[in-house]
């Protein structure tokens, strides 16, 4: 035992060497951007990741809960990688994500995770492996994180299609490839409808894309962008117009891995700002024994780690009860390996996961005692 413990308490640790910038867009979502750092904290390995949180509110509940995860300890640090919030409120989005995008080769991150709060980790993820695609696949344009060959069905388009013709990576064959598809009959000056599903040429879900066309293609777009959905959509028309060009700027094809990665879910599912809002504060209240169940110094430890007054802390959570839970259910939310086992043809999930589950092989024990019957033919 002696010797298996110091061999043990000499082995270092060897920190990743893969650089990975993340983009997390939220707004008036306390509640969903607390879940996404959560399980992106817990289940995305392989780099070492700085979270960039672009973040604004509107009512006034909500900036006080993301003031109160810009110093939580689960939503404030990462093992390998740093986490920087940045208040986008009163037209600052676009400015703030130009300069951090232009910051990126000064800091040598080569590649650049686009993220929405709605995404919910369930499953470990190797990210360098996303990145050696893009390294060495210059063909690929994006790696997506959303999908997998199970997905058919994009809710958010209403849009039923099945996976395209998919080809493993020579390096790593849980990376799977494939080309997009598009309107050639249309020249770039003409509108068109825009990419969706399989086809989608930047998903803003889970997509990692390259530094270098992050800063090239986002720099033609004219401003104002005051929201992520005006930034997401000025973006698709952009490059789907720099698609249909005689010699297209963009490659048409992407990536994905051949697992199940994450879910998403409906923000409207949990109420509107401040009922989701309260939902975060009662499952911090009651997590954190803010309510009395870790004894009576746990609101002194929390304002304490957070960087409050005690004062302050006990404010925040005013109003809130532990016997008054929240009426939408947050056990997917919060826990969303609960959906791991189960088959799923869209990324869109329900709050509450399934209760049921794929069926199982069938094992009957062996008889105890078996017959052997002579026959005989007739003939």
């Amino acid at each position: 035992k002696s010797l298996t413990k110091n061999a043990n308490d000499n082995v270092r640790r060897v920190a990743p060497t893969q650089l990975l910038c993340a983009f997390l867009f939220t707004e008036d979502r306390p509640l969903h951007a607390y879940a996404c750092l959560r399980s992106l904290r817990k289940h995305l390995k392989g780099a070492k990741i700085d979270v960039y949180v672009f973040w604004q509110a509107s009512e006034r509940a909500c900036i006080h809960s993301y003031q109160l995860l810009q110093t939580l300890p689960e939503t404030s640090k990462l093992p390998n990688g740093s986490v920087s919030w940045i208040d986008v409120s009163n037209g600052q989005l676009f400015p703030a994500f130009s300069r951090t995008v232009n910051r990126l080769s000064v800091e040598g991150k080569q590649h650049v995770l686009l993220l929405s709060d709605t995404a919910l980790f369930h499953t470990d993820v190797d990210v360098s492996v996303a990145c050696r695609v893009l390294s060495e696949r210059r063909e690929a344009f994006t790696v997506r994180l959303d999908l997998n060959p199970r997905i058919d069905y994009f809710p958010e388009a209403s849009l039923l299609a099945s996976a395209p013709s998919l080809k493993c990576f020579a390096g790593d064959e849980q990376v799977l490839l494939w080309t997009r598809s598009y309107d050639k009959s249309k020249q770039a000056y003409e509108s068109v409808p825009r990419e969706v599903g399989w086809d989608s040429i930047l998903d803003w879900t889970a997509t990692v894309v390259r530094a270098e066309h992050m800063q090239h293609f986002f720099s033609a777009l004219i401003p104002p962008m005051n929201t992520c959905k005006e930034l997401d959509d000025k973006a698709a028309d952009w490059l789907s117009r720099r698609q249909r060009m005689k010699q297209s700027e963009i490659s048409h094809r992407s990536a994905c891995y051949q697992t199940p990665l994450l879910v998403t879910m409906d923000p409207g599912t949990f109420g509107d700002a401040a009922a989701a809002d309260r939902a975060l504060r009662w499952h911090l209240l009651t997590s954190h024994g803010v309510d009395g169940s870790s004894g009576p110094d746990a609101p002194s430890k929390l304002a304490t780690q957070v960087g409050w007054k005690l004062q302050e802390c006990m404010a925040y959570f005013k109003g809130v009860e532990a016997s008054s839970p929240p009426e939408a259910c947050l056990d997917g939310l919060l826990e969303p390996e609960a959906y791991r086992p189960h088959y799923l043809t869209s990324a869109r999930v329900a709050p509450a996961p399934p209760k049921c589950a794929l069926p199982k092989q069938l094992s009957a024990p062996a008889p105890v005692v078996s017959w052997l019957v002579p026959v005989r033919n007739a003939e």
